[in-house]
């Protein structure tokens, strides 16, 4: 446990979880460079769709983040079969839930982007479209989410990270011939998106399991376990992980009023928005790598109940993350407009794009020190309070002061993203206070 707790072992975990997380973004974000060149309204329909996949992985974090605090603790303190009990029953759980998805995207899309978000019905379509497509591929998606997802928090982070690289690379080769015809392919536009998108994490699970089931992972499968779901340990990966879904869903359901608040201002703002996201994703990936190593590591402290190294962990990781936010802040107030064009071409896009881009730099230590104060607090349990802090910042930041910055202040674009700032500073603020004070020293599983 010394050497994960030193500033070298925490390295070790840290490149890869980097590497991993981003990588996820870097997909979407590929994805929406190609898309981008398709129109404004091709990028903010297809932007609404990704923003309900993510909707929906933030209530699959039941199971993720619920069985990483158990797994955790389970390998700190030497339990290997009790790790991989829980691990099975969250998988064969969320190949379960995939078939709701599946049609909840399918049949309900339409209705969430027209009525809900109130996209105008060409955007509304072409989202539509695309989430149907990958409705197709869901349970793959949603399983590899899954098992990628604990497999990250137990500590392999390596190979979560090659499984990425992998989807990545299948999605940069398919991505352009099937958007734009090339070599002969039919141009699909937004539809080859989608099915490239699909195709990539199919071969990404296909890995993952093949990985697994050949023991190269910490956990592993035991099928007695896959044939015959246990109620009581399904309950009590839930009792824990769904302040954890609270929690993520809150953060979501507050991004997708502030989209329907972008969507409100035009498709210039709307395809902005969809810019910044973009972007912003990328680093809140790589800042979720450092949340993740933090919440493993501090998660088998305490099993092994090494209590002063949980918090020397804790406080190690953040200064590392407070360092790397740092340089991207710099980078983004340097070159906001060049990195917006990366996206977009059209000159009202690129204008308002590059404005609210320096306003998300200013709040990128906030946003990395909270992402690792809550890694820290999930790493111990206290879940519950993480819940109701974020469900206070969604309500106080991204509902209510979003429409007053935008549109009785008439702030537009630049007013929601001040207001999403604000909320990462506060929490942020509370989440480090409670670490610091120590008072999930008492929390127990």
């Amino acid at each position: 446990m010394k050497e994960g707790s030193s500033v070298g072992g925490i390295l070790k975990k840290l490149v890869p979880a980097g590497i991993d997380l981003s990588s996820q973004t870097v997909m979407w974000t590929v994805e929406a460079i190609l898309v981008g060149h398709l129109g404004s309204s091709a990028l903010g329909g297809v932007g609404m769709a990704l923003q309900l996949v993510v909707f929906t992985f933030a209530l699959l974090l039941t199971f993720v983040l619920g069985t990483v605090i158990i797994v955790t603790r389970h390998l700190g303190a030497g339990r290997q079969e009790e790790a991989n009990h829980y691990f099975c029953q969250a998988f064969i759980t969320s190949l379960i839930l995939s078939v709701t998805v599946a049609l909840v995207w399918s049949f309900l899309s339409p209705f969430i982007f027209k009525t809900l978000i109130g996209a105008s019905v060409k955007v509304a379509s072409i989202g539509t479209r695309y989430i149907q497509i990958v409705s197709a591929f869901s349970p793959l998606i949603i399983g590899n989410f899954v098992l990628l997802g604990i497999i990250r928090g137990a500590g392999d982070t390596h190979l979560s990270m090659m499984v990425n690289l992998l989807i990545n690379g299948v999605n940069v080769c398919l991505a352009p011939v099937l958007i734009f015809g090339l070599f002969g392919a039919p141009r699909l536009e937004t539809d080859g998106a989608a099915i490239a998108v699909s195709l990539s994490h199919t071969a990404g699970f296909v890995m993952t399991v093949w990985l697994v089931s050949s023991g190269r992972t910490l956990l592993r499968f035991h099928w007695k376990d896959m044939r015959a779901p246990s109620l009581k340990s399904i309950r009590r990966l839930v009792s824990l992980g769904v302040p954890v879904s609270l929690e993520q869903l809150a953060w979501t359901g507050g991004q997708l009023v502030v989209m329907s608040y972008a969507a409100r201002l035009g498709t210039t703002a709307l395809a902005a928005h969809q810019i910044i996201l973009r972007f912003q994703s990328v680093l809140s990936m790589l800042y979720q790598g450092f949340g993740i190593v933090s919440m493993t590591l501090v998660g088998k402290s305490l099993g092994a109940r090494m209590k002063r190294a949980a918090l020397n962990v804790g406080w190690t990781v953040g200064r590392i993350s407070s360092y790397f936010a740092l340089a991207m802040m710099g980078v983004m107030l340097i070159f906001s407009r060049q990195l917006v064009m990366i996206f977009s071409s059209e000159p009202s896009v690129v204008a308002a794009g590059s404005v609210v881009l320096k306003v998300a730099a200013i709040f990128q230590l906030s946003k990395s020190l909270n992402i690792v104060s809550a890694g820290n607090l999930r790493g111990v349990g206290d879940t519950k309070f993480l819940l109701w802090v974020t469900l206070g910042g969604v309500f106080l930041f991204e509902v209510w002061f979003a429409w007053i910055f935008a549109f009785v202040f008439g702030l537009s674009l630049v007013g929601l993203w001040l207001a999403t700032g604000l909320d990462e500073t506060t929490r942020m603020l509370v989440n480090f206070a409670r670490f610091r004070l120590g008072y999930w020293k008492e929390v127990s599983l």
